[in-house]
C-alpha cells in the first residue's frame, strides 16, 4: 500500500511539474509576414526650362501686357545698340593707344563724356526707368508668382499619373550620388504640357 501511495505521489509530481513548463514557456510566435517592398520611383527635372516654357505660355495669353512690356524692352534694346554704335570706333582707338600712362578706362570715361554718346546714354536711362513702372513690376511679380505655382502644378498631375513617388529639380544638379542613372523626364513634361493645355485654362496673371 505504500509503495502505490509513493508512486502515485511521484506520479502526480512528475505531472504538476509538466504542468508547469506547459504553462511557463509559450510556443514560438509565428513569424510577421511584411509586404514586398515597392521600389520608390524617382526621377529629375529641369526646373529652369520648364518654368521658361510656362512662362512663355502664361505670357502669350496675357497679350496686352506682355505686348507693352516687350515694345519697352525692344526700345530700351535699341537705344543700348545706339550707345554700342557710338562708343565702337572711339573704344578700339583706347584699346590701340592704351599704355601704362594712358589706360583703357581712363580712356573710355572721357570717351563716355562726348555730347552725342552723353544723349544715347541719358535716352538709355530713361528708358530703363520706364521699363520699371509700378505696372510693369507688378506685372512681372505676378509672372513669376504665377509660373512658379503652375510648375508645381504641372509636376504634381504628371507625376500622379505615372506614380512617381519623387522628382528632383535637375537646375543646378544636386544629385550627388545614385546607385542607378536617374531618369530625366523633362521633355515628357513638356509634351504633357502641351498635351493638357487646360492647366493654363484660368490664367493667375492680373
Amino acid at each position: 500500500m505504500l509503495k502505490k501511495t509513493s508512486l502515485g505521489l511521484m506520479l502526480l509530481l512528475l505531472c504538476a511539474c509538466d504542468f508547469s513548463r506547459s504553462k511557463s514557456v509559450p510556443p514560438p510566435a509565428a513569424p510577421i509576414a511584411h509586404p514586398p517592398e515597392t521600389p520608390l520611383k524617382w526621377v529629375k527635372v529641369d526646373t529652369n526650362k520648364l518654368s521658361l516654357a510656362i512662362e512663355r505660355l502664361l505670357q502669350a495669353k496675357d497679350g496686352v501686357a506682355q505686348q507693352r512690356y516687350n515694345e519697352k524692352l525692344a526700345q530700351l534694346r535699341a537705344a543700348q545698340q545706339e550707345v554700342a554704335d557710338l562708343e565702337r570706333p572711339g573704344r578700339q582707338k583706347c584699346a590701340e593707344l592704351a599704355d601704362e600712362y594712358n589706360p583703357v578706362m581712363q580712356c573710355i570715361k572721357i570717351l563716355q563724356e562726348e555730347p552725342a554718346i552723353l544723349t544715347a546714354l541719358h535716352k538709355q536711362l530713361y528708358l530703363r526707368a520706364q521699363l520699371a513702372t509700378p505696372s510693369d513690376l507688378h506685372y512681372l511679380e505676378e509672372l513669376a508668382s504665377a509660373t512658379a505655382r503652375l510648375t508645381a502644378s504641372v509636376l504634381k498631375d504628371y507625376s500622379a499619373q505615372h506614380d512617381y513617388a519623387l522628382i528632383l529639380h535637375d537646375y543646378p544638379p544636386d544629385v550627388l550620388y545614385s546607385s542607378q542613372p536617374v531618369t530625366d523626364i523633362t521633355d515628357d513634361v513638356l509634351d504633357f504640357l502641351q498635351q493638357t493645355p487646360d492647366l493654363l485654362a484660368d490664367s493667375p496673371v492680373k
